[in-house]
């Protein structure tokens, strides 16, 4: 969903946008399964490109907090020693090993098709 705002921004997409009515709290969330060597640049990168964002969110919409989560697992199933920090600010049960898993099948996947053409 593109969060509109009064600046022209380049990155407005996340992959995921949460809102607690309530209490104004935002939480943006952005998924990537880089290859496994580019696990920490990706998880800066993305919190670096939502920074812009989550400003103008807090300025526009007066929203009392806004956090930009990244969710990086690597093709192979690999996670960054901040991982678990990471998903522990979404308040959801442990999603950390089934993601690992989804990661690995999923590659596994391309692997068949490509090696089996």
């Amino acid at each position: 969903m593109t969060v509109y705002t009064d600046k022209k921004l380049n990155h407005n997409r996340p992959d995921i946008t949460l809102l607690r009515k309530d209490t104004q709290e935002w939480t943006i969330i952005d998924i990537a399964v880089p290859a496994d060597q580019n696990i920490i640049n990706t998880e800066e990168e993305k919190v670096a490109k939502y920074q812009e964002l989550a400003f103008e969110i807090k300025k526009i919409h007066r929203a009392s907090k806004v956090t930009v989560i990244p969710v990086v697992i690597g093709a192979l199933g690999t996670i960054s020693k901040n991982a678990k920090t990471w998903h522990g600010k979404l308040d959801i049960p442990d999603i950390v090993g089934s993601a690992q898993l989804s990661a690995i099948l999923g590659t596994a996947h391309i692997l068949r098709k490509v090696l089996c053409f």
